[in-house]
């Protein structure tokens, strides 16, 4: 993972990170960021970062700073951990994905609403 990826969170949606894994107080973690443009026609998400252990942290850490959303489902970033950096998801992974950018924006609205 190039560390200038690292310190930018430029085009990333969203972080799907999988079930944290303690072994001898050691916290192993795989995290996996997903760009996506809903601009462009035809388009699906990419991953634009991937890693675990201490990338995985940097890039959660980094989505936390930006305010970017974390979501912790193991299977679904085990899944993810497979595809390349650059690489749309498979059509296979669409509507698990779809489901949790719907979920997202639907609670971005109420936080926005009881904000209001």
């Amino acid at each position: 993972m190039d560390e200038n990826r690292l310190n930018s969170a430029e085009g990333i949606e969203s972080v799907f990170l999988s079930d944290k894994v303690i072994v001898d107080d050691d916290t192993t973690v795989k995290a996996v960021a997903l760009q996506y443009d809903n601009e462009k026609t035809g388009s699906a998400p990419k991953v634009v970062a991937k890693g675990q252990g201490y990338i995985a942290r940097k890039i959660i850490e980094r989505a936390e700073e930006h305010g970017i959303s974390i979501v912790e489902d193991g299977k679904l970033a085990d899944n993810l951990m497979s595809i390349s950096i650059g690489q749309q998801i498979p059509a296979e992974l669409y509507e698990a994905v779809a489901e949790i950018y719907i979920y997202l924006a639907r609670l971005d609205e109420k936080v926005g609403e009881s904000y209001e």
